[in-house]
C-alpha cells in the first residue's frame, strides 16, 4: 500500500512516537482497515477518499490517547483503593500491637498518631469522592484528586514508620506490624508510579489535542 495511505500511517506513527509499540499496533490496525476497504491497487483519489473517511491522523491518535488515559485512571483508582486497605490494616495493627506513645512533653508523641490517623482520613474521603464522581468528573480532575490522596497516604505511612521507631524500635517491633507497614509502603509506591503514569498520559493526550 503506497502513496497517500503510507503517508497517513507514517503521520500516525510519528504522532505516537513516545510509545513505539502503541504506534505500531495502531498503524497495523489502520493498514488492515484500508486493505479491507480498498482494492489491491487503489488510485490516489481512492486513497484520499479512504483517508478522509477515517479522519485526520491527529484526531485518531488523540482519541486513542484519551482512551488510554481513561484506562489508566481506572487502574489508578483500583490501586488507590488497595493502598487505602493496606494502610488501614497497617494502621490498625500499629494501634493494637504497639505501646502508646508518651505525649507528655514530647510533640512527636502527640503529633505522630494524629498525622497517622487524619492523613489517612483525608485520603479516604478523597477516594470516596473519586469513586462517587467517577462518571461525571473529567479524568484530569480525577488525576488531581489522586495526587491529594497520594499525599495523604504518604503522610500516614511516614507517620506510621516514625510511630514504630518511637514506640518500640524496628528491632523490638512485632514482625506482623513491620510486615504490614512494609506492605503499605509497597502499595503506596505502586500508587505513586500509577499516578505519575496517569499524569504523563494526560499530558500527552492534551498536547496532541492542542490544548
Amino acid at each position: 500500500m503506497a502513496g497517500v495511505i503510507e503517508a497517513y500511517l507514517a503521520e500516525v506513527t510519528d504522532l505516537l512516537g513516545h510509545d513505539p509499540a502503541l504506534a505500531e499496533r495502531l498503524a497495523e490496525e489502520l493498514a488492515d482497515h484500508f486493505a479491507e476497504v480498498l482494492s489491491e491497487a487503489p488510485s490516489e483519489d481512492e486513497q484520499r477518499e479512504a483517508v478522509a473517511r477515517m479522519g485526520p491522523a491527529r484526531d485518531i491518535a488523540a482519541s486513542l490517547l484519551a482512551d488510554r488515559a481513561d484506562s489508566t485512571a481506572e487502574r489508578t483508582g483500583a490501586v488507590l483503593v488497595t493502598a487505602l486497605v493496606a494502610t488501614f490494616i497497617a494502621m490498625r495493627l500499629r494501634s493494637l500491637w504497639l505501646p502508646p506513645l508518651d505525649s507528655d512533653g514530647a510533640l512527636a508523641g502527640a503529633l505522630v498518631p494524629f498525622v497517622d490517623r487524619w492523613a489517612f482520613v483525608v485520603a479516604m474521603l478523597v477516594c470516596a469522592g473519586w469513586l462517587i464522581g467517577r462518571v461525571r468528573r473529567p479524568t484530569a480532575r480525577r488525576s488531581r484528586w489522586a495526587a491529594v490522596a497520594l499525599a495523604g497516604l504518604c503522610a500516614s505511612v511516614a507517620a506510621g514508620i516514625l510511630r514504630i521507631w518511637l514506640a518500640a524500635g524496628w528491632a523490638e517491633a512485632p514482625v506482623l506490624v513491620v510486615a504490614a507497614t512494609a506492605g503499605e509502603c509497597l502499595v503506596v509506591g505502586l500508587l505513586m508510579a500509577q499516578a505519575l503514569a496517569l499524569r504523563r498520559s494526560l499530558q500527552r493526550a492534551a498536547r496532541l489535542a492542542g490544548l
